[in-house]
């Protein structure tokens, strides 16, 4: 297996997201159901600095884009030297995250995510085998992935307890869904968290696409297909959501674990799921809308990564679904969160929500609204989407430009994260 290379207390130290406060407030296939968690020991304290500790200096895990070009007495640094080097296949490789089906022995890795250069792996499927089958499958994947000298692959993984929970078995522990998770006081959380996530960091994961930070009112309750009825949220109170979702990032965090909180602007007030619906429309969430706060406290507790829902906002852009939306990633991710680490799309593969758009434009307008990679679980579809933004980048210098901010700020995450290196 890889020695991993990011610990708890290196990538964590200089991964603390700068958000503004929000003035109005302080799609996952499930598996079978969850039986109780096993009983851990209390994490220490002292693992690595809070996020939120006064002590530790603030800095945004992704920086803004600066040029590539350095100026001549100010040598580039790492993510500058590597975007530099990268040519145009390998830079677009980085800005998407392929699909390694783990619900097979040994895991399925498609030869396409060689093909698409990708510089992400999302392990999906519902393996059983342990930390040493899923170490396997990472290991496996990152093969086939040929990723360029010095730069290695993102691998995640939905994580969250409960009915999500895709990696199991020896080494596993079983996890509580996120509604039995809400009841736990905020520091024994943390302790449960960082003990899931060694067992991940066991696994061959660098990266946990969780905690939900969706908040579903009890009027909505088990209607809501996506959070409610699954158990996937911590409950209808955004101050316990919010408390809990901080809580969990920062145990992931303990643990070396980066995490996504997900999915922006909330799940909470839909009905259908966007997995296997399509049509999904949230008619009451606003721009400033008092149940954002989870996942601002999510982001200021040191997440890395943050997820945009597929659904469509009606009180914030009726015509483009989230994740094509600049007004949702331009306009509330990167200036009213002041976020500026990496922006993960909600599945652009599989899920019912999209497949009436063409694979093509699915990654061009998600990269055109601001986001930065495009979680695709279906393989097959990366070769298509990833000629489009390479044929893009080539007849528009504008776009190419995006191409190159996108590709530093999953660049300065990766060198966060001891998965970037270079010489000198």
């Amino acid at each position: 297996m890889r020695t991993r290379v990011a610990t708890a207390t290196g990538w964590l130290s200089a991964v603390v997201v700068i958000t503004s406060a929000l003035s109005a407030c302080g799609g996952d296939e499930p598996s079978a159901a969850p039986s109780e968690t096993e009983s851990r020991p209390a994490a220490s304290d002292t693992a690595s600095p809070s996020p939120s500790d006064p002590n530790t200096t603030p800095q945004t895990p992704g920086a803004s884009p600066s040029s590539p070009s350095a100026s001549p007495d100010v040598p580039a640094d790492c993510p500058d030297q590597t975007l530099a080097r990268l040519d145009l296949d390998e830079k677009v490789g980085q800005l998407f995250m392929g699909g390694v089906q783990v619900g097979e022995t040994p895991a399925y890795v498609s030869d396409d995510l060689g093909a698409a250069q990708v510089g992400s792996l999302l392990l999906i499927g519902q393996l059983t085998g342990g930390t040493s089958a899923s170490a396997e499958a990472a290991d496996r994947g990152r093969e086939v992935a040929g990723a360029p000298a010095g730069v290695q692959p993102f691998v995640a993984t939905d994580q969250e307890g409960g009915l999500v929970q895709h990696l199991k078995g020896d080494g596993f522990a079983t996890m509580p869904s996120a509604e039995e998770q809400s009841s736990l006081p905020p520091q024994q959380l943390r302790s449960e968290a960082q003990a899931w996530g060694e067992d991940l960091r066991t696994g061959g994961i660098d990266v946990n696409l969780a905690p939900v930070a969706d908040v579903v009112p009890e009027d909505i309750g088990d209607a809501n297909q996506p959070v409610g009825a699954v158990q996937r949220g911590y409950g209808p109170d955004r101050s316990v959501v919010a408390a809990q979702v901080a809580a969990y990032v920062q145990g992931m965090n303990d643990a070396g674990v980066a995490t996504a909180v997900k999915h922006f602007p909330g799940l909470g007030k839909v009905e259908g799921n966007t997995d296997f619906s399509s049509g999904v429309v949230d008619t009451r969430t606003t721009r400033d809308d008092a149940d954002l706060e989870p996942f601002a406290a999510g982001l200021r507790a040191g997440a890395p990564f943050l997820m945009v829902a597929l659904s469509t906002y009606e009180q914030i852009d009726p015509d483009r679904r989230a994740v094509f939306s600049p007004t949702v990633i331009d306009g509330m991710v990167r200036g009213d969160l002041g976020f500026n680490g990496v922006v993960l799309s909600d599945d652009l593969g599989a899920a019912v929500e999209v497949e009436d758009v063409p694979p093509a434009r699915r990654a061009l307008d998600f990269l055109r609204a601001g986001g930065d990679i495009a979680i695709v679980s279906t393989p097959e579809l990366l070769p298509e989407m990833t000629e489009a933004v390479i044929d893009e980048a080539e007849a528009d210098a504008g776009f190419a430009q995006l191409v190159d901010e996108h590709v530093l700020r999953v660049l300065t995450v990766k060198e966060r994260m001891g998965l970037l290196t270079c010489d000198g």
